[in-house]
């Protein structure tokens, strides 16, 4: 290497590659119109966590989704086993009567505290 050249190293997240290979597919899967939420590391997260809980998890470009009318088993799954992004869905807990907002804060607040340990 010369010494005007640069090297430069990254890594990528589990799950990140495949997230992004679906992209290139760009499927629209009209039956799974709600999408998982957080950064491209925590959707992948998500995904493969769902699939291997058997979940139906299909991607709308690079955003994985599940059904309209089975969301509330992703939602309980995610929020029971916290899940790397739990902490995207307090509105969708709500809704679904998961957990409330009141119990959706304390609960972040107590991981946050037990994250510092």
């Amino acid at each position: 290497m010369n010494d005007g050249d640069m090297k430069i190293g990254f890594t990528v997240a589990p799950g990140v590659i495949s997230i992004l290979g679906q992209a290139k597919k760009n499927e629209q899967h009209d039956e799974h119109t709600v999408y998982l939420d957080g950064d491209l590391s925590q959707m992948a997260a998500q995904a493969t966590f769902l699939k291997n809980h058997g979940i139906d998890v299909q991607f709308n470009n690079v955003y994985p989704c599940v059904k309209e009318s089975e969301k509330e088993e992703p939602f309980q799954l995610i929020w029971k086993l916290r899940c790397n992004g739990w902490w995207n869905y307090e509105d969708q807990y709500a809704e679904l009567g998961i957990c409330t907002n009141e119990e959706f804060k304390q609960t972040l607040s107590k991981w946050c505290d037990d994250q510092k340990e």
